[in-house]
């Protein structure tokens, strides 16, 4: 309690800062949407909706080459300034202390989302590392352990994104790189670009990260440019098969490309020498983009929100927790303020605070998939449901009510379906279609074990034992199945045998019947398949 009685009388001074002349508010501020982004900005409406469309076409084109899977998309918010100087307090210092004045563009990105800060006067030239950094947000948004060259190379290729009307193109040839191969030091081999994490010393070494960065878009562009009409599907490939197998690269590489890296290399080789960088120029209408951007007066509160935000990220300078504080006991009925506070509180490792900050901002209505998601899944790790538990009426319609917002807002999130599934699992009345949906969006995650667990107790509950028995049996054969999760179908494998009269067979028996060293077990079949679900039950 005595820290936030401090926070408050700190609140005192950001009050008076912030109603002082030299704030921002000088200027005419406004929030201008589209379907995927929101801006708060001082310069002309004309300039933010420009902008606005050609990030809408920049998601449009990238979902459209690198295929959508189940996965978080980032929430993406824009401040956009008119002059340069509106955007010097928040650039990154130099170890002198002054702004980089290099800088034009920035995008911070979080667990939440990601924010993206630059000055309508500097776009021209920093429009190229705005696209680069939201490229970087959309891949990481798939998948947290996207290998380092798959990211930074498709970054490279994609920043290269103009756009004319309806007409964009990606994949011009990037000069640096081009320039920096023919160095030819230091020398990246395929193996060793393929095995490059953020601690190798070709990311942390500055002298060394311009040739990673130069290789991994020779082989990317080579990929999604230079193979005719492929757009990267066999890198798609070759990626989904690292991740979801414990195959050696150099044999996943094979696999999929049907060579090794040596042919490979000569093949890369002769693109770069041959000089012909092909670009991809896809259509994709303007007029229907602009058809749904809206404009309108920010209020105080969005202004002073959306700075306070950006102070905090781009130098975690002032009390920014006094200053949370403050904005939401002035705006009660907002759940920004407590969205910040719930960061804050995770940056401090103190769990209860944050749960407690985004259980209130889901409670205000939140906007973020992330908080609501988030929430909602604290709580059923709290409740620790056994396979009898069922959970109440009203606790349940809360968090249904966050889970279904969460996937009206953002509608691959994996995270959600997951969290919904056990929500589901263990509510008084199921929602037949409700798991249909969610069987139908397990089966694009990389990981469902925890999804299928909950649709094998759902099984179990509608009296369908033959499917939900399959369903265990299934993750309980899965090495990467948790040993917490298989104890759980273990005990729903008791359950079912006790509903149905059947004895069950001692564990003991089972391990005798383990086939010895050399004999493959029958195969498990990946996909389960089972019958429809009644509407309710």
């Amino acid at each position: 309690m005595k820290r936030f009685r401090f926070a408050r009388v700190l609140g005192v001074f950001f009050l008076c800062w912030l109603f002082s002349p030299g704030a921002s508010a000088a200027k005419d501020w406004q929030v201008v949407t589209s379907e995927h982004f929101e801006m708060l900005s001082c310069t002309s409406e004309r300039h933010s909706k420009k902008l606005l469309v050609e990030l809408e076409q920049f998601r449009e084109m990238f979902f459209r080459l690198f295929a959508r899977s189940q996965g978080s998309e980032p929430r993406m918010r824009i401040v956009l300034f008119d002059y340069d100087s509106q955007f010097r307090p928040y650039k990154p210092l130099l170890p002198n202390g002054k702004p980089d004045e290099k800088v034009g563009g920035r995008v911070f990105r979080h667990e939440s989302g990601a924010l993206l800060v630059a000055a309508n006067e500097d776009l021209d030239w920093a429009r190229q590392s705005l696209f680069w950094e939201y490229e970087l947000a959309l891949v990481y948004s798939r998948e947290r352990a996207i290998p380092v060259w798959l990211g930074v190379g498709l970054a490279e290729v994609y920043s290269t994104f103009e756009a004319d009307k309806d007409s964009v193109t990606v994949g011009m040839a990037s000069e640096k790189n081009v320039r920096k191969l023919a160095e030819r030091w230091p020398r990246i081999e395929l193996g060793d670009l393929f095995g490059v994490t953020k601690q190798s010393k070709f990311y942390t070494d500055p002298d060394q990260r311009g040739m990673l960065y130069a290789r991994a878009w020779l082989f990317a562009h080579h990929q999604t440019c230079g193979v005719d009409g492929d757009h990267g599907r066999k890198l798609t490939a070759f990626y989904e098969l690292l991740s979801r197998d414990t195959t050696p690269i150099s044999e996943a590489f094979k696999t999929i490309y049907g060579m090794d890296y040596k042919a490979m290399e000569r093949e890369l080789d002769d693109y770069l020498r041959g000089g012909r960088y092909r670009s991809i120029i896809l259509k994709i209408p303007s007029d229907a983009i602009s058809a749904k951007i809206k404009a309108r007066p920010a209020t105080d509160f969005e202004r002073e929100f959306a700075l306070l935000d950006l102070d905090w990220r781009a130098h975690e300078r002032g009390n920014v927790l006094a200053r949370a504080i403050v904005l939401s006991e002035g705006r009660p009925d907002r759940p920004e303020p407590w969205q910040l506070q719930a960061e804050l509180a995770m940056r401090e490792q103190n769990a209860t605070q944050a749960q407690q900050c985004l259980e209130r901002a889901a409670e205000l209505g939140s906007n973020s998939s992330f908080v609501l998601v988030r929430a909602a899944k604290e709580i059923m790790r709290q409740i620790r449901p056994t396979l009898d538990y069922r959970m109440p009426d009203e606790l349940c319609q809360k968090l249904r009510g966050w889970l279904d917002r969460a996937l009206a807002l953002d509608p691959g999130n994996a995270e959600a379906y997951e969290t919904l599934s056990m929500v589901e699992a263990h509510s008084g009345k199921i929602r037949g279609p409700v798991v249909k949906e969610i069987d139908a969006a397990r089966r694009d995650m990389s990981d469902p074990s925890r999804t299928l667990a909950a649709l094998a107790i759902v099984r179990w509950r509608i009296k369908d034992y033959e499917n939900s028995e399959r369903i265990a049996d299934h993750l309980i054969s899965q090495p990467k199945t948790s040993p917490a999760l298989k104890s759980m179908m273990q005990s729903l494998k008791r359950r079912i045998a006790k509903d149905t009269g059947r004895e069950v067979e001692p564990e003991a028996n089972r391990r005798r019947r383990t086939p010895p060293a050399g004999i493959k077990p029958a195969p498990v079949r990946p996909q389960i398949k089972p019958p429809s679900l009644p509407e309710t039950r």
